[in-house]
């Protein structure tokens, strides 16, 4: 698999929904760690989940990394909040990436994106000022992505990334919501 990995986009990181910097390749043998998992039913319903991802990231790139989730159920809407430590790191930047099957046009001047299939639409937006996010220079952008034989296609699949300067982006809080 890993003589591979550079070459197929599925075994790359940038094939998934999840974190990169500067386009390294995630350690193929590390295991994330559940830190807590918490459903809240009733008033302020919801569920969250807290990770340590650290073991997925080389230390030049980053000294830590916890990304936590929380969906609530009365107003639909997930919260993806990662924080990013950078100790010696040399790494320059940070992209944040989300696959879909939905268009993706950009909303605000690139700093949102409207996600729509049939009749139905979601907002990804950057949570200004939720625990002091701090990612100036954050930019908004998609592609379709179109792979090659021998590859599976991927057809219909588009890629929605937010970029960052990475020694200043340490705190990054995402939502994803239903659109109006």
């Amino acid at each position: 698999v890993n003589r591979l990995a550079p070459k197929y986009y599925r075994l790359r990181n940038v094939g998934h929904n999840t974190l990169t910097f500067d386009d390294d390749n995630q350690a193929t043998d590390a295991n994330a760690t559940l830190l807590a998992a918490i459903n809240c039913p009733g008033p302020g319903d919801y569920v969250s989940f807290d990770s340590d991802l650290t073991s997925a990231y080389t230390p030049s790139n980053v000294s830590y990394v916890r990304r936590h989730f929380q969906l609530s159920y009365s107003t639909k809407e997930l919260q993806i909040f990662d924080r990013i430590g950078y100790g010696n790191s040399t790494a320059k930047t940070v992209t944040w990436a989300l696959h879909t099957y939905a268009n993706i046009s950009l909303e605000s001047r690139d700093t949102a994106a409207k996600l729509s299939f049939g009749a139905d639409a979601m907002l990804v937006s950057i949570l200004p000022g939720v625990d002091n996010t701090d990612c100036p220079q954050t930019m908004f952008s998609y592609q379709t992505v179109d792979l090659q034989p021998p590859q599976e296609s991927t057809k219909g699949v588009n890629k929605l990334t937010i970029q960052a300067p990475a020694v200043t982006c340490h705190k990054l809080t995402v939502s994803i919501k239903p659109s109006v």
